[in-house]
């Protein structure tokens, strides 16, 4: 399941910011938030505040008859415990259920997903998540890796803002009742991410230990994306409508640009002469103050650009500038350069570091113990539907007011 395994690395702290504002009954939806003047029952961190600890009752012991901290499995020997393990379930059961039939109450529990039985799916991927989990922790503490002063700054402002989404701390504990994880574990599994992105930039990173060379960039641009990367001068032979130019106006605009084609041939610097060039003639969309709107050139792939530039891009080696390039907006000197700046950087790191995980996961080792062997998905699930439905009716009751008395004094 490397697809899963991809998006959890990418987008981690999103799946477990939407794992607790999930809806906790088929009548929300999964990303719901508090409707709007919905009354807050408790007080929200101010800003700059943390999220004091809340504590909630063991769910998990009440589901399933063993505490929360039960090892249901573990990874290299590291323990999982069976709420990490449940919250896992619990988003993967939910993310299908909504995904396939637009809500729990239609989930088909006899049905296959990827040619296997849906339960026996439920229970792999939330293998997965707990132990990708397991693993990036592993990782981070063999390389030393904790959580910064500033990390943990941004992880309380998250959480404030998650809480006051909410509606207050209360609704806070409430809303982890209903997932059957403490406070701490959540907490917990949020600190996985900023392990997981000092982890990535410590070896791949810019500065890493295995920093790409622009050779490798280069290699994993075009072999990725089929990626190219140019930048050009442009002579205008259509008005900013995109109407062609008068005649003489098109003469004179082919007349320019091969006279600036002419300087750059001539130059003993072809490059910084055709920079110097295009930032001064060049027709491709300037700013207010008259600075180009791309003047590092553009990242492209198939089918993005006109083709005529496209195609007498293909045609260059890196750093080399075409002769003069006619299309439908006019006439290019084109100068293709290496495929490498920020974005190829970044998109380069995060596969880097997908496939290492990918490669500790394969490589670790997996044991369940006799408690893993008595969840069943279908079960859990409906008992902690059940349960949620006992904590909506309390909270209902708690918030209706008392009948005023009949009785006069």
């Amino acid at each position: 399941m490397k697809t899963m395994r991809r998006i959890l690395s990418l987008t981690l702290s999103a799946l477990l910011l939407a794992g607790v504002l999930s809806g906790c009954t088929d009548s929300q939806d999964p990303e719901a938030t508090p409707t709007e003047g919905q009354e807050t029952v408790s007080p929200t961190p101010a800003a700059g505040e943390s999220v004091p600890m809340v504590e909630t009752p063991d769910m998990v012991q009440q589901l399933l008859g063993f505490p929360r901290d039960t090892t249901l499995l573990t990874v290299d020997g590291r323990p999982v415990a069976a709420e990490d393990f449940l919250y896992c379930l619990t988003y993967a059961t939910e993310s299908l259920g909504y995904s396939l039939y637009g809500g729990m109450a239609d989930m088909d529990w006899t049905a296959e997903v990827e040619d296997t039985p849906i339960k026996t799916y439920l229970i792999d991927s939330a293998v997965e998540s707990a132990q990708f989990y397991a693993v990036v922790e592993s990782k981070a503490a063999e390389y030393g890796i904790t959580i910064s002063e500033e990390e943990q700054a941004q992880l309380d402002s998250e959480l404030a803002s998650v809480v006051e989404q909410l509606g207050g701390t209360e609704a806070y504990a409430a809303r982890l009742q209903a997932l059957a994880i403490s406070d701490e574990g959540f907490r917990r599994l949020n600190r996985v991410s900023p392990l997981y992105n000092d982890m990535q930039e410590m070896l791949f990173g810019e500065n890493g230990e295995h920093a790409p060379t622009d050779e490798e960039l280069c290699e994993f641009a075009e072999s990725q994306a089929d990626a190219l990367m140019a930048k050009h001068i442009l002579i205008r032979t259509v008005d900013d409508s995109g109407e062609p130019l008068p005649e003489e106006e098109q003469a004179a605009a082919r007349a320019t640009a091969e006279d600036l084609l002419a300087q750059i041939r001539a130059a003993d610097d072809p490059i910084a002469t055709f920079d110097q060039l295009m930032n001064e003639y060049s027709e491709d969309g300037r700013d207010a103050d008259g600075n180009l709107a791309y003047p590092d050139g553009y990242l492209f792939t198939a089918g993005q650009m006109v083709e005529e530039f496209e195609t007498a891009t293909r045609a260059l080696e890196y750093n080399e500038i075409s002769d003069l390039v006619e299309s439908e907006v006019g006439y290019h000197i084109i100068l293709r350069l290496p495929p490498v700046n920020d974005e190829v950087r970044s998109a380069w790191t995060i596969v880097q570091m997908n496939d290492q995980v990918n490669q500790w996961m394969e490589e670790s080792q997996l044991e369940t113990t006799e408690e893993f062997s008595t969840v069943d998905p279908e079960t859990y699930y409906n008992a902690l539907s059940a349960l949620r439905e006992e904590l909506d009716a309390e909270a209902g009751a708690s918030a209706t007011p008392a009948p005023e008395s009949d009785t006069q004094e």
